[in-house]
């Protein structure tokens, strides 16, 4: 089992150990985070949830990329004056423009990315006051910023 997971560890951390030129598909994982915001005024209270991600990036250019991002289904439990009312799973898959800075051999890629994200609501369920009732969250669309840097290693044959 840990061979497996080493390996699984090695696969997912690889793109970040080559430097990337146009053609490249770069695939990284890790944890999201999402911590929503409501406009009720602090009346609702929605709880933040941690899943498991994966982007894809395409490298059009040496500078410029398309990325992916794709999660696990998140759930949050939503409580109204400290006690639950609903639960609401969702998506929130995301598609963004990227530019890389620096150099295709740069060890240090800092790039930004902005995007649009569709987030879609499902299993919507009332638990306590509302427990029977029918929930329903409204699916969304919004924007995505992305600051971020990588490091890359390069190496040269001898």
């Amino acid at each position: 089992m840990k061979k497996h997971s080493l390996l699984v560890a090695v696969a997912l951390l690889a793109p970040s150990a080559f430097a990337h030129q146009a053609g490249d598909i770069l695939v990284r994982g890790g944890a999201i985070n999402v911590s929503p915001t409501t406009d009720t005024n602090d009346a609702l209270d929605v709880q933040s949830n941690t899943q498991l991600g994966l982007t894809l990036s395409y490298m059009i250019t040496d500078n410029w990329g398309v990325e992916l991002l794709a999660a696990t289904p998140f759930s949050h439990d939503v409580n109204l004056g400290g006690s639950e009312v609903a639960n609401v799973k969702h998506l929130p898959p995301s598609l963004m423009a990227q530019y890389y800075f620096g150099d295709a051999r740069s060890k240090v890629r800092p790039y930004v990315g902005a995007g649009i994200n569709y987030t879609f609501f499902f299993d919507e369920e009332g638990r306590g006051i509302l427990t029977g009732t029918n929930v329903e969250a409204d699916d969304s669309w919004g924007w995505r910023p992305r600051p971020v840097s990588t490091w890359t290693s390069t190496t040269t044959g001898s």
